[in-house]
């Protein structure tokens, strides 16, 4: 093409060029952003998170799945979902969700068609076909219930229905029955448009089954409960009795139409929890797992469909009888010290060496084991901390064995070095005190000899028992003990005792008196105080004055000081880092020599050898105050355990004497709760007393601590007194008489107590002149002065419905009633017997002379009574067609008042002098069939102000109730007292 046709070429392409450019300028174009180029390159798959419900939620017929989704670009900004999606694998359920604007989303869908587990998963795929997915696990209820969430709470007099709510359901309907029949619509009631939560009011005692259905949307599944089982109940309906006896406590309760089967929870003592006991068919039982002398407390509960427990009722073994048992057992013969382990008795004779005995029978063990002392030693004291016995073995040192098989103890260490003595122990953390000690007689021309002692408190650690370490030794000083005749006492239980309290060890040191040692001392530099006889009386005996055993109870030491008695040392201040105080040191009214002593609680136990066993109560701890001698042969050592105590008798013919010690009964005021209208009766219901309270109503006090009464509710009665109270479970039924003394009109108030905190009145009776209220079961019974006595069907309380009445004379006074039978005091003719086993067609059986009958109560076998001439009348009701009065006490110028009963005592209070208000009450033994015998009596206060107003009414002033070791007594003006009974 030559020169020219290329540059024609050239300018071609230029032009075009231009023209390429010219066109582009015309349109205005706009150059393509960085961000949307860096989108289009987005690989990042979105996130899905689920925010509800949670991994293994179980579900209704119909669930809702609520989260998120997002999706980030590569610069980090939101992008966009194109779609999300949902399936359950291997079903056919799944479908598209919808995505807001802010990526949340929520979805609902059926699942009665899938199985018990399945898991929902979730795809999310964005505009560049990015791709991601989240599951979660899923559960259907294993009951069937497609209403997982349904719950029932039962507790008094209600049921509270709560559940979750399902998606796409229009309302929700609830199916009940009160028979434990299975509620539909055609079974039991319906309550439509029910909301949770729900509260059912129900009747206490019954078995009711609920059930829940939630009504869906059109086009969704209804969902359904499951039928719950529950029995309502307050603390106060089962309402258990206690009825302590030698050996056994029976118990009974209220029974509930829900149920026959129960569950017993015992707590042995004051404190701690209450454990499960006793499952038993019907509402009485007999535990006879008791030890005598311990206190027992219950609850009841129905077996099953209900986690309520009563109220707690307590009370002791029969403890309270005042005739020791005596027993002498050959078979431990000459042993001095003792201890226990559950049924296994350990004892040491000096000579023989360690005992083991089953002490299954505490008053008759068997002998299983005899382990000799190794060479040298002398067996003088056993005791026994956590799985180990440790042996006090004279020169042998201290022993160690372990208790794990504890009918064939196994030693496992020992420690003797330097122990010249080994005579008594005390354990101390993780060491053992070994008490030694040595003697030497040296000539004096005066006595003789003079015997001068060297003692010492060794701390030997026994973590590794088999391997126990020397760790400190505390010397005490050299002290001597002139005896005229040079004889070295042999009898005394513990020439070395001693015991610990808190970092100090207190020491029976022989002839050096009770000595106080600090522990925590580096240097073991000994005693910190010392006491003699003489530091409290100059002119206590020297001669036998030696300290020999020691105890403490509290914060007090108790040291038997032979002939000098007992001394007694106050260790409170140590405490604070101060001293211990000499308190007394005397024989306390009694002669001879105390030998041993132990301590059990507020109880003294002490070995004199010329007067016996005495028992020593320790209510003001400074000052034991003898209670009982029981005389036995010379007795060289005591050890307590439970009610028996156990004494070496006469070393000339060595056995023990096994005492079951019956501790003295007596009352001790505990307390007075305030009541400002006059307290003219009481009942105790559970852990509450119910008090009424003339022109005040009725008050309720939480008797929980019955040290510290404290008030609940107080139910006023504005136009009458309260005079008079009965409880029947959930029921109290309150006499009230009318504020005009003039009328005789009167009214017994129905009242509901379920919840102590807000008593109502359910129903009035009216009446006039009654005397005295007794319920049994269904039937509420009055009795009334001028018109006999009266029978109600209470089966429905809030309308009580009247069934006869029965004429008597004028002389009604009080009713109890025992199985079936009535038992009214009649002041004119006596007790007369009534057969109530059809209440409408009652009628008169027999009369048992007693005069002036007016309080009465019966037990099993005995109807009691008081008068106005005659303090007390047992009569024997075994036959109630042949009932006869088998004892009374005669109490001149006292006017009858309360009567309580448990087990085999009766409390009968009186009053004795209306110019000081003075009452006696009473305590009497009922155990022995056909003889009551009294056993003690106190005084107290009563308010006479309140006795008879106008004949209206009697009130009795000094109203009695007994709950546990507790007596109430309900004393006018001056408010309920609280008796604490003492064994």
């Amino acid at each position: 093409m030559g020169t020219r046709g290329n540059w024609i070429l050239r300018r071609s392409a230029v032009m075009a060029l231009c023209a390429i450019l010219a066109a582009l300028s015309a349109c205005k174009l706009d150059l393509i952003a960085s961000s949307t180029l860096i989108r289009a390159k987005d690989s990042t798959a979105p996130v899905i998170t689920i925010s509800s419900p949670q991994e293994g939620f179980l579900c209704a017929n119909i669930v809702e799945i609520d989260g998120k989704v997002s999706d980030a670009a590569a610069d980090g900004q939101a992008g966009s979902v194109a779609s999300l999606s949902y399936e359950i694998p291997s079903s056919t359920v799944g479908g598209d969700v919808a995505v807001a604007a802010d990526g949340s989303y929520s979805f609902q869908f059926a699942t009665d068609t899938l199985g018990a587990s399945f898991y929902l998963k979730l795809k999310a795929v964005d505009w560049n076909s990015n791709v991601s997915s989240s599951s979660i696990n899923l559960k259907k209820s294993s009951t069937g219930s497609s209403l997982p969430s349904f719950a029932a709470v039962a507790s008094n007099k209600k049921i509270v229905l709560s559940w979750d709510d399902v998606p796409n359901t229009d309302s929700y309907t609830l199916y009940y029955s009160d028979t434990g029949s299975l509620p539909s619509d055609t079974v039991g009631s319906v309550i439509k448009n029910v909301t949770s939560p729900y509260s059912l009011k129900c009747a206490n005692g019954n078995l009711y089954v609920v059930r829940v259905k939630a009504n869906a949307k059109s086009g969704y599944p209804d969902s359904y409960s499951d039928y719950v089982k529950t029995i309502p109940l307050s603390a106060r309906t089962l309402i258990p009795r206690l009825y302590g006896m030698r050996g056994k406590i029976d118990l009974n309760w209220n029974g509930i139409v829900a149920t026959d089967e129960y569950t017993i929870y015992r707590r042995i003592g004051d404190t701690g929890t209450f454990d499960e006991f006793r499952t038993t068919t019907g509402t009485s039982f007999s535990d006879t797992t008791v030890v005598n002398g311990l206190y027992y407390y219950y609850k009841i509960a129905p077996k099953s469909d209900c986690n309520i427990l009563s109220s707690a009722v307590g009370g002791q073994t029969d403890g309270f009888l005042t005739s020791p048992s005596v027993t002498r057992c050959e078979a431990l013969g000459e042993v001095r010290e003792l201890a226990w382990l559950g049924d296994y008795l350990y004892a040491v004779n000096i000579s023989s060496g360690l005992k083991v005995y089953n002490a299954k029978d505490k008053a008759n063990p068997v002998l299983l084991k005899t382990i000799a002392m190794p060479s040298g030693g002398l067996a003088y004291q056993v005791i026994v901390h956590g799985n180990y016995a440790y042996v006090a073995a004279g020169a042998a040192g201290l022993l160690i064995y372990d208790l794990s098989s504890p009918g064939s103890p196994a030693k496992l260490g020992q420690y003797a070095a330097g122990i010249a003595c080994a005579r008594g122990l005390a354990v101390y953390g993780s060491t053992v005190l070994v008490a030694d000690f040595s003697f030497t007689n040296v000539a004096n021309a005066t006595y003789g000899y003079v015997t001068y002692y060297a003692s010492s408190v060794k701390m030997i650690d026994v973590s590794l028992a088999s391997a126990p370490v020397l760790r400190k030794s505390f010397i005490l000083d050299r002290n001597s003990d002139m005896l005229s005749n040079g004889y070295i006492l042999t009898s005394e239980a513990k020439a070395l005792g001693i015991a610990v309290y808190g970092d100090y060890a207190i020491v029976a040191d022989r002839g050096g008196g009770l000595k106080v040692i600090r522990l925590g001392d580096a240097d073991g530099s000994g005693a910190i105080q010392s006491f003699r006889a003489s530091d409290f009386d100059s002119t206590s005996s020297a001669v036998y004055s030696q300290a020999l055993s020691v105890a403490i109870s509290g914060d007090y030491a108790y040291a038997a000081m032979n002939n000098n008695g007992i001394m007694v040392v106050d260790l409170s201040g140590l405490a604070a880092g101060s001293t211990a105080v000499l308190k007394s040191c005397q024989a306390y009214g009694a002669n001879g020599r105390i030998q041993d002593l132990a301590a059990s609680g507020q109880w003294l136990f002490t070995a004199n050898t010329d007067l016996g066993i005495q028992i020593y109560r320790l209510d003001d701890p400074s000052s034991p105050s003898l209670q009982k001698n029981i005389p036995t042969d010379y007795p060289c050592s005591v050890s307590v355990n439970g009610p028996l105590a156990f004494a070496l008798i006469d070393l000339t013919d060595p056995c023990q004497c096994v005492i079951d010690t019956n501790l003295p009964l007596s009352l001790t005021k505990l307390a007075v709760a305030a009541t400002s209208g006059g307290a003219c009766d009481v009942a105790i219901g559970g852990s509450h007393a119910y008090v009424a309270e003339n022109t005040a109503g009725l008050r309720i006090f939480d008797i929980g601590d019955p040290a510290n009464p404290v008030q609940t509710a107080l139910l006023a009665t504005p136009a009458y007194k309260a005079a008079m109270v009965r409880l029947s479970g959930d029921l109290a039924f309150v006499m009230a008489a009318s504020t005009d003394i003039t009328s005789p009109l009167q009214e017994v108030l129905v009242v509901d107590v379920s919840d102590p905190a807000k008593p109502t009145i359910m129903a009035k009776m009216s009446t006039s002149y009654l005397r005295g209220i007794a319920i049994s079961g269904s039937y509420l019974y009055f009795t009334t002065r001028y018109s006999g006595f009266e029978i109600y069907d209470i089966s429905n309380p809030s309308s009580p419905a009247f069934i006869k009445t029965i004429l008597a004379s004028n002389g009604i006074q009080d009713i109890s009633i025992s199985g079936t039978y009535a038992y009214i005091a009649d002041s004119n003719q006596g007790v007369n017997v009534y057969d109530i086993s059809s209440p409408s067609a009652a009628f008169f059986c027999a009369t048992i002379p007693v005069a002036g009958a007016r309080a009465i109560c019966t037990s099993e076998t005995g109807a009691f009574t008081n008068g106005d001439s005659y303090g007390f009348s047992a009569c024997d009701i075994s036959d109630p067609l042949s009932a006869t009065k088998v004892a009374s006490f005669s109490s001149a110028n006292e006017v009858g008042k309360g009567l309580a009963q448990t087990g085999h005592y009766l409390f009968a209070s009186s009053a004795y002098n209306s110019s000081s208000g003075l009452c006696r009450i009473r305590i009497v033994d009922l155990s022995k069939a056909g003889k009551a015998s009294l056993l003690a009596s106190c005084e107290s206060d009563y308010d006479s102000t309140l006795n008879n107003e106008n004949g209206n009414f009697y009130a009795s002033a000094n109203g009695l109730a007994v709950s546990g070791p507790y007596l109430y007594s309900a004393v006018g003006t001056k408010g309920l007292y609280v008796y604490k009974l003492k064994p």
